[in-house]
């Protein structure tokens, strides 16, 4: 197949579940059903909230490449792939600065000797992907470090469906390390004796969840699933994944539930409104900047890290109203910028 992909890359239904997937991501850290005393509506919510992730890494993938000619390889696919990954990268480093101030109270008020500070500084910022509070920027990194692997593997050649095999690489890697973690009595002692090398590098297995779905993303934007299959896996998935409770095995059903979810949504056909352009940018802000926004409000509140849901629905209108600020600030100064300069004549 070496064809151009003829669908608009203006996606609204990604647009709004991107946008409604940013307030799941921010229910995922400030925990609004902490105090849910119903099991089976607890499961049910943290199931929906563990898809926030992989739809936002599903999305990045299918948007990348519908813009690419498949499969991919053209030195101009490699160049926009090469554009996207800088864009990511400035975002990271940019975000980090952003949040280094939080990092260094961390520091100071646990005790930690400059050493230790620095070491710990190196090890999440090139290894893990975050500092203190300030989780979201790993889906950044893990990111740019998929973007890279697909770059090199393009650059060589290698056809796309080859990252069917990253995709599995990445889930046999994360998957294992996570369960590694959980449960080392359930490993040899070969396997155990990479413990402390995870620790002081990648510390979990988060880091490859974007060489999980982000190829996925791209290739579903050529190799579409049956709608009807979608249909199926998600209900199956789900209700697999309520009445099993191995973590591995949730981990694989996760994938699915994901992949299928992904499928329904953008096979939604919403028309044309400048509220999803709105939705698309303020899901990334959303998402970024929502941490800062929890972190002060507990702090000035309670003094210490809180969970509940009013952590979650303040947090989500304060972060909603600077994101809101920031596009109309940035559209203001566009437009200013686009508006020729007139010379008015001296009466």
């Amino acid at each position: 197949m070496n064809q151009s992909n003829n669908r608009p890359v203006e996606k609204y239904s990604l647009d709004l579940c991107k946008f409604i997937m940013a307030f799941a991501v921010i229910a995922i850290h400030t925990d609004p059903l902490v105090d849910c005393s119903n099991t089976a509506m607890s499961r049910i919510g943290y199931l929906f909230l563990s898809m926030a992730v992989p739809f936002f890494f599903l999305t990045s993938g299918y948007l990348l490449a519908a813009k690419l000619l498949f499969p991919f390889s053209r030195q101009e696919d490699l160049s926009k792939i090469r554009r996207y990954m800088t864009k990511i990268l400035k975002m990271y480093l940019l975000w980090t600065l952003l949040y280094l101030p939080m990092a260094l109270w961390h520091f100071v008020a646990t005790g930690k000797t400059l050493h230790r500070a620095i070491q710990l500084y190196i090890q999440g910022f090139f290894f893990v992907g975050q500092q203190y509070n300030s989780w979201p920027l790993w889906y950044l990194l893990s990111t740019f470090y998929t973007l890279g692997v697909l770059y090199l593997l393009l650059k060589c050649k290698a056809p796309p469906v080859t990252f069917l095999l990253v995709s599995g690489i990445s889930a046999v890697i994360s998957f294992t390390i996570d369960a590694l973690i959980a449960s080392p009595d359930h490993f040899p002692t070969t396997i155990q004796a990479l413990l402390p090398i995870i620790h002081n590098t990648v510390q979990h297995g988060r880091i490859f969840t974007g060489g999980i779905y982000l190829p996925l993303g791209m290739l579903l934007a050529y190799r579409k699933l049956p709608a009807l299959l979608n249909r199926i896996l998600l209900p199956a998935g789900c209700i697999a994944s309520f009445l099993i409770h191995v973590s591995v095995v949730d981990a694989c059903l996760l994938v699915i539930i994901s992949v299928s979810f992904f499928g329904i949504v953008e096979n939604l056909s919403l028309k044309k409104h400048r509220i999803y352009h709105f939705m698309r940018h303020s899901s990334m802000i959303l998402y970024l900047i929502h941490m800062y926004v929890w972190s002060i409000y507990y702090k000035l509140l309670y003094k210490h890290k809180d969970h509940g849901i009013d952590d979650f629905l303040i947090t989500s209108a304060l972060s909603f109203a600077l994101a809101a600020l920031y596009i109309l600030l940035k559209n203001r100064r566009l437009k200013l910028k686009s508006e020729p300069f007139t010379k008015v004549s001296a009466k």
